[in-house]
């Protein structure tokens, strides 16, 4: 994948809250558009989306850039 986007995948380990900081991470890369966002997703009910909150639906709603949305295996 290096080789064809030049540049590579980063992983990097962080506190704070989860939709956040990734969206932080994503908009580090100082070119004023987001960088590709990658989101897992566990398929919650909507009673439990608005008591838990969503990182995957705070992210989708913030990116400056695209994101995939990786639905949970059922």
């Amino acid at each position: 994948m290096g080789r064809l986007l030049g540049s590579h995948p980063e992983a990097r380990l962080v506190e704070g809250d989860p939709a956040e900081e990734i969206l932080r991470a994503a908009s580090g890369d100082g070119s004023g558009r987001g960088s590709l966002v990658a989101v897992g997703s566990r398929g919650l009910g909507v009673l439990d989306r608005l008591l838990l909150g969503s990182v995957s639906t705070k992210v989708l709603r913030a990116a400056e850039g695209p994101v995939l949305l990786c639905p949970q295996r059922r």
